[in-house]
């Protein structure tokens, strides 16, 4: 198994496999409802689109496919720029708009009625591991390899803020507050989780993990947050 994604309403799990196939269950008897069998290479993420209808789902080819969690399941699908793993995707909040990061210092924001290309933000200088939209939709936090979470305009790409922490060179995952005015995120090497105001200050770090975090994700009042390590432990923060 190689993502997991829960549906809007948390009716249905999907998840992503080795061998290309993405499955849809129904969480409380078990069962398979559908099986999208398109991609030719492992799947690497599984996101829901806002509204429930759609699922954007990326591969280790750098493949990004859009379908229907129904029968007909295909809509269309298209290649990002260096054919590398699609190792993050977000949805817009409207909808409207996918992010994507592939492979390198490139997030890629793609219209999702079509997959044509919006806007290519390339300020980053080494690859990308994660991205995510602000609950309100004009700016998107990134982070990656160089040490930096970015957050900037999705309209003219410029940067609001670059967020830094001593003890993290690589950020493998960023998460807005349900509000918009906190991002959090983990990385490595350290196993602390900082958490930073959306204007750019750090307001706390978390100690606890013994290895590095590789998701980071808000309760739905914000008054949470979830880390998961490769420690193999989750641990849950009551925030400030």
């Amino acid at each position: 198994m190689t993502d997991l994604a829960w549906s809007p309403d948390g009716a249905t799990l999907a998840s992503g496999s080795a061998d290309g196939s993405i499955h849809l269950w129904d969480p409380t008897t078990g069962t398979n409802q559908l099986v999208y069998h398109n991609h030719t290479q492992a799947v690497s993420r599984i996101r829901w689109s806002p509204d429930g209808t759609t699922i954007a789902s990326g591969d280790r080819g750098g493949q990004i496919h859009l379908w229907l969690p129904r029968p007909p399941a295909g809509i269309f699908r298209y290649s990002t720029v260096n054919g590398g793993i699609i190792r993050d995707l977000a949805w817009s909040p409207d909808g409207t708009t996918i992010a994507s990061c592939e492979g390198g210092n490139l997030v890629l924001l793609w219209k999702a009625a079509n997959g044509a290309p919006l806007l290519a933000y390339g300020e980053h200088t080494a690859r990308v591991e994660t991205v995510a939209w602000s609950p309100s939709g004009p700016l998107l936090a990134s982070g990656g390899n160089d040490g930096t979470v970015q957050l900037w305009d999705r309209t003219t790409g410029s940067v609001r803020s670059i967020l830094q922490s001593p003890h993290l060179s690589t950020f493998l995952s960023v998460a807005w507050s349900p509000d918009g005015t906190r991002v959090a995120a983990g990385g490595r090497p350290a196993s602390q989780v900082p958490i930073w105001t959306s204007e750019g200050r750090e307001q706390a770090v978390y100690p606890g993990h013994s290895g590095p975090v590789v998701r980071v994700a808000w309760s739905p009042d914000g008054k949470l947050l979830l880390s998961a390590s490769a420690d193999t432990s989750v641990r849950i923060w009551k925030t400030l």
